[in-house]
């Protein structure tokens, strides 16, 4: 996710409201008159905060009174606050540890200004705490300390203060100390590496990702990038990466990353490469640490797909395919969205689902938002049988394209953790026109089921009883952690996803990830508003694709958000992170929790939760569409639909029409571009494009990665307007080129690939 970084600004605003909220911060109610505003006591301790005066943290070594307290590896250890309040009208609530689902420690210590009465006793009321942590390993620790003055009514929120506490966890103190970990052995782990397309073939163009391995927080993907081979020993090859790790480490999310690196196209058979793998671990204030180490990536091309046009055998899914694909409730059903994988446009497929026990299919139907396209199905044992086809000159493009929606259900007797596989077959694939397109030969592949298990599903997510999961179930769970619930409807709304016997943040997302994919709430539930509206901001140039913007205006009256928007998946690809930033015309977007979804080929989901109790006119969400083809004139990012859902959990639509836009001519108005180079990889020749909003000095050339000019396409004064610039790639050998444009002073770059011996 390095490629849009969250901006450490927005994650610290974030985390205030997030652990605000889950301390039980609620709006603020209408006190009568106050007496006069109290002064909290004189600072007696540096580490002293509002009316807590003292704060010690561990004990003294046994028979030393008189020594510093201190914290020892492996033993639960104290911390105790102490402090005098003033008056009678200032009350100690006491002091916990908040049940964050954070990785640090959060405590809270609670006072209350009873300015209700406005009889204040001059007497002064000492008052003091403890709570017990658990065992921490030895070294640099800390914890973030709250300060919460609530006023009256109970409700009311009077003021907020809060402070990190750091400390030292010493080893077993009768014990030498252990050695720590091999540095070399964690860093390995933190990061996979990955070719894609899979299945791969001759004619692909072969993508090398770098994947955080787990989604460990604080590690920043840098970068991953060909160096030039004559600066390295040739056997080593010639690709760099560089992680970033921040250690110790105080950081509320992971944001999943990925960076990518065209490697251009194989030949069939056997592969290996190298990878060069640089970790940077930043530590504060010990010395930083570089740890390197080469990682060997395998792969295979196949030799069957460099005849003709064919059709995966299988349908697939976009989850993940080495975890659940799917929850299901036992008793309940959830629906699987299945995707085909095609070498060609599509216009119908017939074929066969096969499910085990607890398992069965109780409906297939085309997915949303595929207008003429039909489906019929009839039950065959747990599985089912299909036929697909679409009609008015209707295609499913080809590459992974969205074809079923099944619904499946668990048997009510099933126990939790029950797994199963779905296989869902394609015998018969038709083309558009009626022409049979063979289907690919899988013998050399080791297929997988699509795997399912019995847990919590969609449906544990229905907040608001109405037989589904939707943004406005969201919306009320966030009630959860504002302590604005009666207690007898806690249990109802605070519904725990994950199953591990709580209701936490990771709840919330658990359901938002489910809610995401799942269909729009219907319309007869929707009121159309004319204060809310979403649109697209001109799209800007971001390497070789586009920074797109998505704004919703009006938001000061929204307390959710999902939204949809669809790409052409055969020819471009989705990048995250999508997060919340301040739109250019809103002076903040605090208090909103941001949510995504891009996995599903073709689609991104957007959305997010307001936390806070006021928020900007204006939210903009921000995501990354890169070319992985030749980009054609019809190719558009649609916004396909939108739920806006208000406090009160009303549902709004905007009244004016959902936006689109060009991907192969959106420019920016008035704006200097270098367009994308077409085609590429190229073989004979490739086409560049040069925009200019006035006449200006010019110069466009190709440079090798060792930065040295082996072509000039064009020099001298360009009037304003588009002009196209051809390359042939002649005089030099196969390789990764950059074309680079300078103007005014500025430089834009572009890359392509140059393959002539047909890897």
């Amino acid at each position: 996710m390095s490629v849009f970084p969250p901006q450490p600004a927005l994650r610290r605003t974030a985390l205030a409201v997030l652990l605000l909220a889950a301390a039980g911060a609620a709006p603020a109610a209408e006190p009568p008159p106050p007496p006069p505003p109290v002064e909290p006591p004189a600072v007696v301790d540096p580490n002293a905060l509002g009316f807590i005066q003292r704060v010690i943290i561990g004990t003294p070594p046994p028979g030393c009174d008189g020594c510093p307290p201190r914290v020892c590896a492996d033993r639960p250890y104290p911390v105790t606050i102490s402090g005098v309040l003033p008056h009678s009208c200032i009350t100690f609530r006491g002091f916990r540890e908040l049940p964050v689902a954070a990785p640090f420690t959060v405590l809270a210590a609670e006072f209350k200004a009873d300015t209700c009465s406005g009889i204040c006793l001059d007497v002064e009321v000492p008052f003091s705490a403890t709570v017990t942590m658990s065992p921490s390993v030895a070294g640099a620790n800390s914890f973030h300390l709250f300060h919460f003055t609530r006023g009256c009514p109970d409700s009311s929120l009077g003021e907020t203060l809060t402070r990190i506490y750091a400390y030292t966890v010493e080893p077993a103190c009768d014990e030498p100390p252990p050695p720590p970990p091999p540095l070399d052995s964690l860093v390995r782990r933190l990061v996979r590496f990955e070719v894609t397309p899979d299945p791969r073939c001759p004619e692909d163009s072969l993508v090398l990702e770098m994947v955080k391995n787990g989604c460990p927080p604080c590690l920043d993907l840098v970068s991953l990038e060909f160096v030039p081979v004559h600066l390295r020993h040739p056997t080593t090859g010639g690709i760099r990466a560089r992680v970033d790790w921040r250690v110790p480490c105080a950081e509320l999310v992971c944001w999943p990353d990925t960076l990518r690196l065209g490697l251009g196209r194989f030949a069939a058979g056997h592969h290996l490469i190298g990878v060069d793998v640089d970790v940077y671990v930043l530590r504060e204030p010990d010395p930083d640490t570089v740890v390197s180490f080469r990682r060997e990536v395998t792969f295979d091309v196949r030799r069957a797909c460099d005849s003709a046009a064919c059709v995966f055998p299988l349908l697939g899914t976009a989850r993940d395919a080495r975890a659940c694909a799917l929850e299901v409730a036992p008793g309940k059903r959830a629906p699987l969205t299945l995707l085909s994988s095609s070498r060609a446009d599509l216009g119908g497929l017939q074929g066969r689902l096969e499910l085990p026990e607890p398992f069965r299919v109780v409906g297939v139907r085309s997915p949303a938002g595929l207008p003429r396209v039909h489906v019929s199905w009839i039950a065959d044992g747990r599985g089912a049988r299909y036929l697909l086809f679409t009609s008015d000159g209707q295609v499913i493009p080809a590459g992974r394209s969205r074809v079923l929606e099944v619904d499946v259900e668990a048997d009510a007797s099933a126990p939790l953790g029950a797994h199963g596989g779905l296989v869902a077959w394609v015998e018969l694939a038709s083309g558009p026109a009626g022409e049979e397109i063979p289907l690919c030969d899988i013998s050399n592949l080791r297929l997988a089921p699509i795997p399912l298990c019995v847990g919590t599903p969609a449906d544990s997510c229905d907040a608001n009883g109405d037989g589904r999961a939707d943004v406005r179930d969201l919306v009320l769970m966030t009630r959860c952690f504002r302590l604005e619930l009666p207690a007898g409807d806690s249990a109802a709304v605070c519904r725990d996803c994950n199953g591990d016997g709580a209701f936490t943040f990771a709840d919330l997302w658990c359901c938002a990830r489910h809610i995401l994919r799942g269909p729009f709430v219907p319309r007869d539930s929707v009121r159309v508003d004319g204060s809310v509206r979403v649109s697209l901001a001109p799209l800007e140039r971001w390497g070789e694709g586009w920074l797109v913007r998505v704004r919703v205006t009006g938001a000061e009256g929204v307390a959710g958000a999902m939204l949809r928007l669809r790409y052409p998946a055969a020819r471009w690809r989705a990048d995250i992170p999508v997060f919340v930033a301040p739109a250019r015309t809103a002076a903040t977007s605090e208090g909103w929790l941001p949510l995504i979804d891009h996995e599903e080929p073709g689609v991104v989901h957007v959305g997010g939760l307001r936390f806070g109790d006021t928020a900007p006119a204006e939210v903009e969400f921000l995501f990354g569409l890169t070319p992985t083809g030749t980009p054609e004139a019809a190719d558009r990012l649609v916004a396909e639909g939108a739920d806006l859902v208000a406090p009160d959990g009303t549902v709004l639509t905007p009244s004016a029409p959902l936006p689109d836009v060009s991907l192969l001519t959106a420019e920016p108005p008035g704006a200097i571009a270098l367009g994308l180079p077409t085609p590429n990889p190229f073989t004979g020749s490739t086409r560049f494009s040069v925009s200019l909003p006035r006449e200006a000095a010019v110069d466009l050339s190709v440079h090798d990665l060792a930065g040295r000019r082996v072509a000039t396409l064009g020099s001298g004064r360009l009037p304003a307007g588009r002009r196209d610039f051809t390359w042939s790639g002649a005089g030099v050998r196969d390789g990764l080129y950059f074309v680079r444009l300078t103007v005014d002073g500025r430089t834009y770059t572009s890359r392509v690939a140059l393959l002539r011996d047909g890897r």
